[in-house]
């Protein structure tokens, strides 16, 4: 008679938070030189892009708008970052001249949504939701 044990660990909640947000991140793409093609040109999914600077405070405040709109979008559209400090020719490109700016591209073309600022969070949801 075979016989089964089960065993339950309890990690601490600071724990469980940790993981959740080593989650929420991975779901937050970070674009750079060499996967712009790939990540944003490739998919057929809108993606939002938050062009910010590690130095930059309402960018560290617009994190936590993105990480809610990663989970709520997980499986429809691209929630991608790009330091512009460390990818001067996508920053460029797309004429961003102040932080936090957000932009959306979709089926490989830029749209004309740009967000300059911190917005609410209903404001990055409306878009996405009339691109996907």
């Amino acid at each position: 008679m075979a016989s089964h044990l089960t065993f339950t660990v309890k990690t601490p909640k600071n724990k469980e938070n940790e993981l959740f947000t080593q989650n929420l991140i991975k779901m937050i793409v970070e674009v750079n030189s060499e996967n712009y093609e790939e990540i944003v040109l490739q998919t057929d999914k809108p993606v939002l892009l938050d062009f910010y600077a590690t130095w930059c405070g309402p960018c560290k405040i617009l994190h936590s708008t993105l990480e809610k709109l990663a989970e709520e979008f997980k499986d429809t559209a691209v929630i991608a970052k790009v330091n512009v400090e460390e990818n001067t020719d996508i920053t460029v490109l797309y004429g961003i001249k102040v932080l936090p700016t957000v932009m959306f591209v979709n089926k490989q073309e830029r749209t004309d949504n740009k967000i300059v600022g911190v917005r609410p969070i209903n404001e990055y949801s409306d878009i996405l939701k009339e691109l996907i």
